[in-house]
């Protein structure tokens, strides 16, 4: 019987410190960084003391902003990856698991 290798398509993108401009493109074209006001906005919501939030990312849909980040503690340790809050009316609602477990709940926000 014959063994063979798996085969892959996918792309391997050298990181950017090998200087490769491509891989300092993000992964969807409607990412912006985001601003230190909302982050700042959206990090008074959070419920643990000492908590902040790191590399802020938006994309803007209609009446919805979607704000992306990092949760890190009081010393710059990651808690939470990934975490996703909506905007909507000045609001923002946590959208994922590690949001709402930072997140004192719906929280008003002022964003234009």
């Amino acid at each position: 019987m014959a063994v063979t290798s798996p085969t892959s398509t996918a792309k391997v993108v050298p990181s950017e410190s090998a200087g490769n401009p491509a891989a300092k493109t993000a992964s969807d074209p409607r990412c912006a960084p985001a601003s230190a006001e909302l982050t700042s906005l959206v990090s008074s919501g959070l419920s643990t003391s000492g908590y902040g939030l790191t590399n802020g990312t938006v994309i803007t849909d209609g009446p919805l902003t979607f704000y992306g980040a990092t949760t890190v503690d009081g010393a710059g340790k990651t808690k939470n990856r990934s975490d996703v809050w909506v905007i909507n009316g000045n609001v923002a609602y946590a959208s994922t698991g590690g949001a709402r477990t930072v997140e004192a709940g719906a929280k008003q926000v002022m964003h234009p």
